[in-house]
């Protein structure tokens, strides 16, 4: 059962889809925190970075403000974009791991099942603890 607070109106009564943060919404966020309308030179690589990495416009947003120079503002959003990227690639990089350790001991269970009877000094083949 909901709690009936979530349901009164203006609560679970209407969806809203919050997409992430596209070039043209970031120039819009660009143009409001610093009055950049014309292309800046950073504008391409945080194009770029964006096509990849998703990010909410609150996250921009929150980098924008921390400087009150365009240029810092700009870098800090690219760091900010390059930093995710790079933890999309580390955890995927660590899925893959783990998606390999499990094909390997599913083979080593399925060739000890082949060939023999598991037994309790066995255990250590399967381990299956987090590193």
């Amino acid at each position: 059962m909901l709690e009936p607070a979530l349901l009164r109106p203006g609560r679970m009564d209407m969806h809203i889809h919050m997409s992430y943060l596209t070039m043209e919404g970031f120039k819009i966020l660009a143009y409001k925190y610093f009055q950049v309308s014309t292309n800046h030179h950073l504008f391409g690589e945080i194009k770029t970075l964006l096509e990849t990495v998703n990010v909410t416009p609150a996250d921009v947003a929150e980098e924008l403000m921390r400087s009150e120079d365009t240029d810092m503002a700009l870098q800090g959003v690219v760091e900010l974009l390059l930093k995710r990227k790079k933890h999309v690639a580390d955890i995927a990089a660590r899925l893959k791991l783990h998606a390999e350790k499990n094909r390997n001991l599913a083979e080593n269970y399925r060739k000890h099942r082949e060939n023999a009877t598991i037994t309790d000094s066995d255990e250590e083949l399967f381990d299956y603890s987090e590193d």
